[in-house]
């Protein structure tokens, strides 16, 4: 419920393992995901990593990227936040400006899939409200190399048009 305290909490394992702070290691490690699915489903049953609000997530973010850059600065990569995939832009192709077959069932066209698709652009958004640190962006995917290479692309054009086109994914 504290996100300062839980950011300087990530800021010191960070020193342990790149700088030696606490009888720790010197591995050098370049990338920091903050979190993991987040965007897994709105209720504790649907989603056993992250039960707060989205809106919760983006401040976490937005204030664990702010401390951690303004701590290590570019010798580290800071981003996230392990999207678990993009199923519902196969729901609707066109209103995401794709030319691929529409799809049908519960995988593409769920409640769920459909806050995969506003948590991506909720976040995006209030990153880039706050001009929050954004290195890179993590997602992946439950499904085959047809599925994968949509996703890709789709995600690429969506960083592109928040002015990400430039970060790793």
């Amino acid at each position: 419920k504290d996100f300062h305290k839980w950011a300087r909490i990530c800021e010191h394992v960070i020193r342990h393992y790149n700088e030696g702070w606490a009888n720790g290691y010197r591995y050098g490690i370049e990338y920091w995901e903050i979190w993991n699915e987040p965007d897994n489903g709105h209720t504790v049953d649907t989603n056993q990593m992250w039960t707060g609000t989205y809106e919760d997530f983006f401040r976490l973010y937005d204030v664990t990227a702010k401390h951690l850059k303004a701590c290590f600065g570019d010798s580290i990569k800071v981003g996230g936040y392990s999207a678990c995939g993009f199923y519902g832009i196969f729901a609707d192709p066109e209103k995401y400006g794709l030319s691929v077959p529409k799809r049908e069932g519960e995988r593409y066209n769920s409640e769920k899939e459909k806050y995969r698709l506003a948590f991506l652009y909720g976040f995006l958004d209030y990153i880039k409200e706050r001009s929050t640190p954004h290195d890179f962006f993590s997602w992946h995917t439950y499904d085959g190399i047809d599925t994968i290479t949509v996703e890709a692309d789709f995600v690429a054009k969506v960083l592109a048009q928040y002015g990400l086109g430039h970060i790793e994914t």
